[in-house]
């Protein structure tokens, strides 16, 4: 499969105008625009444009491998929050064709149908002209493959100059060299649209932002055991047909599915050791699949592995992971066990003031946390003389996340993510009162961080806690 194409824009630059004619025939009147030789051609250029960022928190969920003898291990999936771009790069893989439609606004009249345009060293050159004084609609497509493989069809409303397009889009399975590799036969499929447009009021060039129809899936891998080798996965009963409805103008495009139909299992093989970190398989390992909701049990994920020379396949309702794939989405899922949560602190210390307090969740699994604050004065030998008191001192810049309960511990009232940092419990502590001379300070924040499945063994958590 070709390789996604990175979010565009595309300017339409038209040169010139068309001569209009009449011509009568059959005792019908009609207008018609012939090409003047003498005249610019509209041409295209290709341009990027920056990544967008969908928003929403990471969801997770977690599911096991079950092994002979009642021995699991315990696996979490996760979905990074999505982004409005594709799993690949302009330069890896950028548009190489691109087919054009055009209306005329006035009359809802086709001007030109289905073009297919190729880059020309920096230009992107149709055979068509501007009709003079008129304006056109226009809606471009491309794909990853060579063909488009759907054929839109298109009205223009007379006036208005909005466009309604329609088309029936079919996901491929591999077949022949690519049998169980159905990421890689997948194709992406960009629209943009622009309307009502005339050479004077886009001053010569219209711009265009291509968007993604499809919905991207791809996979990493958390932390896992050693000598877990992956040899397949699949995407079990997920519609494979739809309906897709597209409106709107330049970056305010729409994709409305509907009339999903064909339930099938896409699968991609592989043999890879499955090594923390690394990604699964390579960018044209990509699924790319029709948007839909997931509502039962029947639409899976489904990963097949190879433990200690045997095999095992583990199997997780889509729905318990993502309520759904969307247009212009993609959507990254973490493969690994749900380790130990762990914790790193560090702080800053200049002095008599103690600031810059980071505590970060270490693991990849989500965890509840709880500092201590502890503070004894010792002498010159290292011995414990006196206890520190927090009247010695001040603390500015306290947050409202961190709850202090009756057992003398700070909560942190939020979940902490894998590798994710906590809001500081405070912005500074500046010591104001020193005991006596010789003296030293030491001055502790003690952390412990919990999986937020064994939060009963502290009793005192609060509320909030899930």
């Amino acid at each position: 499969m070709e390789e996604l194409n990175t979010l565009k824009k595309l300017p339409l630059k038209a040169l010139a105008s068309t001569l209009l004619v009449i011509l009568t025939m059959a005792g019908c009147v009609r207008e018609a625009f012939v090409d003047a030789p003498d005249l610019g051609y509209i041409n295209l250029l290709v341009q990027d444009d920056e990544l967008l960022t969908k928003a929403g928190e990471c969801e997770q969920s977690t599911f096991q491998i079950e092994l002979p003898e009642n021995i699991s291990i315990p696996v979490s999936i996760t979905k990074e929050p999505a982004t409005k771009t594709t799993p690949v790069n302009n330069t890896d893989n950028a548009i190489s064709k691109i087919w054009l439609w055009a209306d005329l606004v006035e009359t809802g009249q086709e001007y030109i149908v289905g073009q297919k345009i190729s880059k020309s060293a920096d230009e992107w050159k149709t055979n068509r002209f501007w009709p003079q004084d008129k304006a056109l609609s226009f809606l471009a497509c491309s794909s990853s493959a060579s063909e488009l493989g759907f054929i839109p069809d298109i009205t223009t409303t007379p006036s208005t100059g909005e466009i309604n397009c329609q088309f029936t889009y079919e996901v491929k399975k591999g077949i022949g060299a690519l049998e169980g590799k159905d990421a890689q036969a997948q194709e992406d499929v960009l629209l943009g649209m622009s309307l009502n447009k005339t050479q004077a009021s886009a001053s010569g060039q219209v711009t265009m932002e291509m968007h993604h129809a499809l919905s991207a899936i791809k996979f990493k891998v958390g932390r896992v055991p050693d000598g877990v080798i992956l040899k397949g996965i699949s995407l079990a009963n997920v519609y494979g047909k739809a309906h897709c409805s597209v409106s709107g103008d330049a970056s305010a495009l729409h994709f409305n599915w509907s009339g999903h139909s064909e339930l099938r299992s896409y699968t991609q093989s592989y043999d890879q050791t499955l090594n923390t970190g690394d990604a699964i398989g390579g960018k044209e390992q990509t699924f790319i699949l029709i948007p839909q909701e997931f509502t039962s049990e029947d639409a899976q994920l489904q990963l097949e592995l190879t433990i200690q020379d045997r095999n095992y396949i583990l199997k997780k309702a889509l729905k318990d992971i993502v309520s759904s794939f969307d247009a212009e989405r993609i959507y990254t899922f973490t493969i690994g066990t749900a380790e130990e949560v762990d914790v790193e602190i560090t702080d800053h210390v200049d002095g008599a003031v103690k600031s810059g307090v980071e505590i970060k969740n270490a693991g990849f699994s989500p965890a509840y946390v709880r500092i201590a604050i502890i503070g004894y004065w010792k002498d010159a030998s290292g011995t414990i003389v006196i206890p520190w008191t927090e009247g010695e001192g001040e603390f500015e810049g306290w947050s409202s996340k961190w709850v202090q309960q009756s057992d003398g511990f700070y909560y942190y009232t939020e979940m902490l993510a894998g590798h994710s940092i906590a809001e500081p419990p405070f912005q500074k502590y500046t010591l104001k009162v020193m005991k006596q001379e010789g003296l030293k300070l030491y001055f502790n924040i003690c952390v412990q961080v919990i999986h937020p499945s064994q939060i009963n063994l502290w009793p005192n958590h609060p509320s909030s806690w899930k």
